[in-house]
């Protein structure tokens, strides 16, 4: 009996050569931004929630892909085809990190982008909005630019003396957006953009997560094995808060509140894992 049957599905001219639009995005970055060391390459994805639920958003997806300081972000409908549906977006004199995300909020598309000297949001169209006034029409259309930069993007210039490496980032219930990033020397930085359209929220907030004391610090006693390295941001609907867990170099894991940036929780990883001879000897 067959349980499960896999098929591959190609999209044809995915990542074109020539984008059908360029957008150019100034970062006012400071000029040794350039001299850091170079981010790796990365790509992600995005599928719309409750896709199945409506015809305009089934089976129809995000890809992008990142290259030094170029963005490229690309549509799909397995479906039919979407007009308008890619875009090259250019930071000049900040290079973007690892850690793109996508997300609906308040009937909008939001895509924050970390970069090496600053964060970026920049807002779209939800396919709902555009089936109404142009359909068949990709989100990407909608990709501000020019004068609509100005109410359709804010940044936050980064305030570390360090430089990031790689981020990740999150969509609060609230409609805030998070940014944990994870910088080369090996602390952790948390951006904060307040809701997109509300007046009276305080704006961008950065906070450096520190579990070590001031004089721990001071004395400098922490070292390399304290660093972080790897990070991840997750929802939990349960309690309204977005959580920051973060892997450190010796082997312990940090939870975080985003929210009242307290320290829930620390615990070993090495302990959950089984040293190599018990494993040899469990092992049939």
């Amino acid at each position: 009996m067959t349980v499960a049957n896999g098929k591959e599905i190609s999209c044809a001219q995915t990542f074109a050569i020539k984008s059908q639009r360029t957008v150019k995005i100034n970062t006012d970055a400071a000029l040794d931004a350039l001299s850091q060391a170079e981010p790796q390459q990365s790509g992600g994805s995005f599928t719309y929630p409750d896709e199945q639920d409506d015809a305009a958003l089934r089976n129809r997806f995000l890809l992008w892909r990142t290259n030094g300081a170029t963005l490229n972000i690309e549509e799909h409908s397995l479906e039919r085809e979407l007009k308008e549906n890619s875009i090259t977006v250019q930071f000049s004199g900040s290079r973007i990190i690892p850690g793109c995300g996508c997300f609906t909020s308040r009937g909008l598309l939001v895509f924050i982008v970390p970069t090496v000297c600053s964060v970026h949001r920049f807002i779209m169209n939800h396919p709902f909005t555009l089936e109404k006034r142009a359909p068949g029409m990709s989100v990407l259309s909608s990709f501000p630019e020019g004068d609509k930069l100005a109410m359709f993007h804010d940044q936050a210039a980064l305030t570390a003396s360090s430089a990031p490496v790689r981020a990740a980032v999150a969509l609060g219930a609230d409609g805030r957006s998070v940014v944990a990033l994870c910088l080369a020397d090996g602390s952790v930085q948390l951006v904060t953009l307040s809701a997109y359209g509300d007046k009276n929220a305080p704006g961008a907030t950065q906070t450096t997560l520190r579990h070590d004391g001031a004089m721990k610090r001071l004395l400098r006693l922490s070292n390399e094995t304290d660093a972080a390295v790897d990070l991840v941001l997750q929802r939990e609907h349960k309690v309204d808060d977005t959580f920051v867990y973060v892997v450190h170099r010796d082997g312990k894991l940090r939870i975080w509140s985003s929210t009242s940036l307290d320290l829930k929780c620390t615990t070993s990883l090495l302990n959950m894992i089984a040293p190599t001879s018990q494993r040899a000897e469990q092992s049939p």
